[in-house]
């Protein structure tokens, strides 16, 4: 069946934290180091140690950029949530290399106030965030992320199976062959989001 678009109006703040998880996390896991090697208190690490519905919080960390060296953080968990300290604050990067977040589980990927950027995927969709199931963002930033035109792949800034929310949220610079900002399967929602200057044969801004 067709997906449902569903675009509201509030207005956009990407910078300002906030938090709509669906329900209290069960245990929230502070990141407490801004290093890339998948070691102790590293944002890889920590979320290796997760389980479904914990929070990841990464509000306190003092960094402006985490850059993933080892390539993209899996996630297998049902649900997640990432909280950053805002867009404009924080940013994790697949430094041109590999996508950064990619969500194997059955249920939603939620991220809040961070900044998702510079990622790359040659043979898989998603250039920057992809899910098995759903994605939702709220107060984040999702630009210059890139899946390869050239083999063909959806979703140059997030690919999602499942459905798509965006609250107050923007999804810029992305390309792909499908998709260039968004390609999902499912429902989508904006509010008070944008979505500007992507690129992609069919659906620049989304499919």
């Amino acid at each position: 069946a067709a997906g449902l678009l569903t675009i509201g109006n509030a207005a956009p703040s990407y910078d300002t934290p906030v938090h709509r998880s669906p329900s209290p996390s069960a245990t929230s896991w502070p990141v407490p180091s801004c290093a890339h090697d998948g070691s102790a208190g590293t944002l890889r690490s920590v979320v290796a140690a997760a389980a479904s519905g914990d929070t990841i919080d990464l509000s306190q960390l003092n960094c402006s950029t985490i850059t993933l060296t080892q390539g993209e953080i899996a996630i297998s968990q049902d649900d997640l949530t990432l909280d950053g300290p805002g867009a404009a604050n924080l940013t994790v990067s697949g430094a041109a290399a590999s996508r950064v977040l990619a969500h194997g589980g059955a249920g939603t990927l939620s991220i809040h106030a961070l900044g998702i950027a510079h990622g790359y995927s040659q043979s898989a969709p998603g250039g920057c965030l992809s899910s098995a199931a759903s994605i939702s963002i709220d107060a984040v930033t999702v630009s210059d992320c890139h899946a390869s035109k050239n083999s063909y792949q959806l979703g140059g800034g997030i690919y999602a199976a499942g459905s798509v929310s965006a609250n107050a949220s923007a999804i810029s610079g992305n390309t792909a062959y499908n998709g260039g900002g968004i390609f999902v399967k499912g429902n989508l929602t904006l509010t008070g989001s944008t979505v500007s200057a992507n690129y992609a044969y069919l659906g620049g801004g989304l499919f």
